[in-house]
């Protein structure tokens, strides 16, 4: 081999060197430092994402946890409240069914009876007897059949003139009223049922639910 080839082989290789230095340096270190860096923002990015979905898991199950516990506590409160409402039901139903067979009841056969009509109004004649009060009695249609006789005998036998009897009906017991009508009073079934029962029903509740 000639010097001038051995020359020309060596400048060859300088020149490939000088390439692949300049490659090396210019082209894949950059790309491998460039490279590197991608992996570290990655993992970097990696590590913020997993950060924020662990917090953000966290949140979601925090909150669940008190909407759960919230949720928790409004239902038994509803339940509660739901409970004792029932509870309220019955003892009123209760109270309804203890106090129609021991005051409605009772009351309407006693207004069925003449003869506790007649007393009644015999009373109320006779309350009013020395007085100058005049009053209207109204019955009931059939209990006015059955006692207007007696009625006007007491009337009459104590020189009553200002006692009427009303021509007029009721569905039951009997009613006075004064004057004008500015004053009337209630002997019927449904106002003594309420008379009676505003009287017992304090004492029928603490008797049925006060231990």
């Amino acid at each position: 081999m000639s010097d001038n080839s051995s020359v020309k082989i060596g400048s060859l290789d300088s020149k490939i060197q000088e390439i692949s230095d300049y490659l090396k340096s210019s082209v894949i270190e950059p790309a491998q430092e460039e490279k590197q860096s991608l992996i570290e923002e990655g993992e970097k990015e990696k590590e913020r994402i997993i950060t924020e979905a662990k917090a953000e898991a966290e949140k979601i199950i925090k909150k669940a946890q008190s909407e759960a516990d919230t949720l928790k506590q409004n239902t038994e409160s509803a339940l509660k409240i739901a409970a004792k409402q029932a509870i309220d039901r019955v003892k009123l139903a209760v109270e309804k069914e203890v106090l129609n067979f021991s005051v409605n009841e009772p009351v309407k056969d006693a207004l069925k009876s003449d003869e506790i009509i007649k007393y009644f109004v015999s009373e109320v004649i006779e309350q009013y007897a020395d007085s100058k009060i005049n009053y209207t009695i109204t019955l009931s249609d059939s209990t006015r059949e059955k006692v207007s006789s007696y009625l006007e005998q007491q009337i009459k036998s104590k020189a009553l003139e200002g006692i009427q009897i009303s021509k007029d009906s009721l569905p039951s017991g009997f009613s006075v009223t004064f004057g004008d009508e500015s004053l009337k009073i209630d002997f019927t079934q449904e106002s003594i049922v309420e008379l009676f029962t505003e009287y017992i029903r304090p004492e029928l509740r603490k008797t049925l639910f006060e231990k």
